[in-house]
């Protein structure tokens, strides 16, 4: 027991775990009330040395363990859970999202009926809860997500963004590392910064990816249309033309533009 104890403290002293584990255990302190009444079924039989003895600190452990999955699972009624943010309902209509972290960043596709929601990556870190700050004209909604503040208590590695399947997304990414899946999204614009891996889809007319600074992978369909114009590495099969490279595949599809410095890796799927 003392030794699950001392490496919870040293897993979060490591930024390996949340301290929110902490609070989201504290708030399931009812949990431990079994344990309680057999420590003292077990005082009063003083049994202790027996067999039966073992039975609260394994309730505690019980506990303990349930409590800990509770956490890495997101369970709703935690007060780490309600710190996580859920946008409107989806629209139709283009939307710019933006968001710039100081740690990791996971976006993948959604099919919810929200247009967006961002929850934690449960690991230990220094990214605070996320504000959005969202504006809206017609059929035109732009959102900037951003931390509302750090807590002692509400830190971690990063964000994790689910977007909705159902509208066009211009996006504006910065994070360390960014690992991305745009496959079931549709991307009409993508700017990032920092490193990581990004995996795309079938490309919208005039879809346009930009690549700042850091280093990345991109995952592309193998027989999507793509202009890169700038230095990357490329599949062999591609054709090196004046400023970039080309697909074998032809027609209107991506078109990666990549700032001077950054380094990419353009690779299809196997």
């Amino acid at each position: 027991m003392v030794a699950v104890l001392i490496a919870g403290g040293v897993g979060v002293a490591a930024s390996i775990l949340s301290p929110a584990l902490g609070l989201d255990l504290i708030s399931l302190w009812p949990g431990l009330v079994p344990a309680l009444l057999a420590a003292i079924v077990v005082t009063f039989r003083r049994a202790w040395r027996r067999r039966f003895g073992a039975l609260p600190f394994l309730l505690i452990l019980t506990w303990l363990g349930l409590g800990a999955a509770a956490h890495f699972d997101g369970w709703p009624p935690l007060p780490s859970s309600a710190a996580e943010l859920q946008g409107p309902d989806t629209v139709d209509g283009q939307v710019t999202l933006a968001a710039n972290l100081d740690g990791a960043m996971e976006v993948m596709a959604s099919n919810r009926s929200l247009l967006y929601e961002v929850k934690f990556i449960r690991r230990g870190g220094e990214v605070g809860v996320p504000e959005a700050e969202e504006i809206t004209l017609g059929e035109q909604v732009s959102i900037e997500l951003v931390e509302s503040g750090r807590s002692s208590w509400l830190r971690y590695a990063g964000w994790e963004l689910l977007l909705s399947t159902a509208t066009n997304w211009d996006l504006h990414l910065s994070g360390r590392p960014i690992d991305a899946n745009f496959a079931a999204l549709e991307v009409s614009s993508l700017s990032v910064e920092g490193e990581g891996r990004i995996v795309l889809g079938a490309a919208v007319t005039g879809s346009e990816i930009e690549i700042g600074a850091g280093e990345f992978e991109l995952t592309v369909p193998g027989s999507a249309p793509i202009t890169v114009v700038g230095s990357a590495a490329v599949p062999p099969d591609w054709e090196a033309v004046d400023g970039g490279f080309t697909a074998p595949e032809q027609g209107s599809g991506w078109l990666i533009t990549i700032a001077e410095g950054a380094t990419v890796r353009i690779v299809e799927p196997k």
